[in-house]
């Protein structure tokens, strides 16, 4: 299954040379180890020749939509609710998790920031959805002492069971500083 994840994950999409306007497709991910499949529609960019193909993030929009739909389209952390502002952040990393990367119950909505702060190991999140903050992590940013280190140990507010807690605890086990 994890190979199919992959290829829906990053599609190559072929549209015959007069296409125009939405093509309808089904889509598959894993929510907590469950396939879901979601019907949508895809609207090429432009009209191609069949030999040429495009790689697209469709299905990539596709999720994080959702995510951002499930998450009240706000962060946690900052209370950013602009969909432009926000990210889809993994708690088992894109690059080295890519059986996880389509996985609902892997990901939050964090503001661009905190997102970047969460994968270099500043802070973290318990299996409580708690905040703990990397000790070595220092800031002059009014900004993330506020929204971060000044909430160390506070439960944040995320959706009941859109993290999967023994992700998060796998995720801290590499953590030396946890």
């Amino acid at each position: 299954m994890a190979e199919a994840v992959y290829e829906l994950v990053n599609p190559t999409c072929y549209f015959p040379k007069d296409t125009f306007g939405a093509v309808p497709v089904t889509v598959g991910f894993m929510l907590e180890s469950e396939p879901v499949t979601v019907s949508c529609c895809l609207q090429p960019r432009r009209s191609i020749d069949e030999k040429d193909r495009v790689v697209d993030g469709m299905f990539l929009a596709e999720f994080r939509a959702t995510v951002l739909s499930r998450h009240d389209r706000t962060c946690p952390l900052s209370g950013v609710d602009h969909s432009g502002l926000l990210d889809v952040a993994h708690v088992f990393s894109w690059s080295d998790y890519p059986e996880h990367r389509a996985d609902l119950s892997n990901v939050l909505a964090l503001r661009k920031t905190h997102h970047s702060a969460f994968d270099r190991e500043l802070f973290t999140i318990d299996e409580d959805y708690r905040l703990c903050i990397n000790p070595n992590f220092e800031t002059q940013s009014d900004l993330l002492q506020w929204t971060i280190i000044d909430r160390a140990g506070e439960r944040i507010s995320i959706p009941h069971d859109s993290l999967k807690p023994k992700y998060v605890a796998q995720h801290n086990m590499a953590l030396e500083w946890v």
